[in-house]
């Protein structure tokens, strides 16, 4: 099962899945609602869906310090 998270679009507001590779490349996204492209940069939320990794928890714990 591919890694994803959830983006909005900011033409139409729909919230849509996408797998993390286009997360990682910073693909442009294809909204499914209005057939609009967009960078992730230009949405207004995003939120992962992706497991943390013991390197993600390394990175949160050196910001918490």
């Amino acid at each position: 099962m591919p890694q994803v998270f959830w983006v909005t679009c900011p033409f139409c507001g729909t919230k849509f899945t996408a797998e993390k590779v286009i997360w990682d490349r910073d693909d442009p996204l294809l909204c499914p609602q209005c057939l609009e492209h967009f960078k992730r940069a230009d949405s207004p939320a995003i939120e992962t869906v992706w497991p943390v990794t013991f390197q993600d928890l390394r990175t949160f714990s050196r910001r918490a310090d």
